[in-house]
C-alpha cells in the first residue's frame, strides 16, 4: 500500500482476492490503526490471515463474531448467536402454524455480546480499559489454536 504524506482519513476496503497475500505482506507498521472484518460468511482461512496481519502489526481488530475473538481477533460486539437462533424457532413455529407473512414481525436480535481477547490484547502491548471490560460478558485469556 502507497500513502501519500498527510493525514489518513477513513477507511479503507479492501475486498478478498488474489493479490491477498501480496497486498497484506506490503502493509508496514504505522499504514493503518486497525483492521475490522466485514462479516459475509463464517471463519475463514481469510479471518486468520487477518488476525495475522494484526497480530504482526500490534494492532486492533474488530471481528463480527465471537469465534473469530476465539480465534485471535482482539474483540467483537455481535449478536448472540444462540438467542438468534432461539428467534428463528420462534418465527419458524409461526410458519409453521401457516400464520400469514403479514403477521409475523421482522425481527433483529435482541441481545449483543462484548467479547475480548486478553491474551490479544496482552500480546499487542494493547491495555483495555477497565470500564469496558466490566461490561464485556466474555473474556478470552487463550486462543483455541494453541
Amino acid at each position: 500500500m502507497e500513502y501519500t504524506s498527510g493525514a489518513k482519513l477513513g477507511p479503507e476496503i479492501q475486498q478478498l482476492s488474489r493479490d491477498f497475500d501480496r497486498i497484506a505482506a506490503g502493509i508496514k507498521k504505522g499504514d493503518i490503526d486497525a483492521l475490522m472484518h466485514v462479516a459475509a460468511h463464517f471463519l475463514t482461512d481469510q479471518q486468520l490471515r487477518e488476525i495475522d496481519i494484526a497480530k504482526r502489526l500490534k494492532i486492533s481488530t474488530f471481528m463480527p463474531i465471537l469465534e473469530e475473538v476465539e480465534e485471535g481477533g482482539l474483540f467483537s460486539y455481535s449478536a448472540n448467536l444462540f438467542a438468534v437462533g432461539e428467534q428463528a424457532v420462534g418465527m419458524a413455529d409461526k410458519i409453521f402454524r401457516r400464520t400469514k407473512p403479514a403477521k409475523i414481525p421482522i425481527e433483529f436480535p435482541n441481545k449483543n455480546i462484548l467479547s475480548f481477547n486478553l491474551k490479544t490484547a496482552r500480546e499487542a502491548g494493547m491495555a483495555i480499559p477497565e470500564s469496558l471490560l466490566a461490561i464485556s460478558e466474555i473474556k478470552i485469556d487463550e486462543a483455541k489454536n494453541e
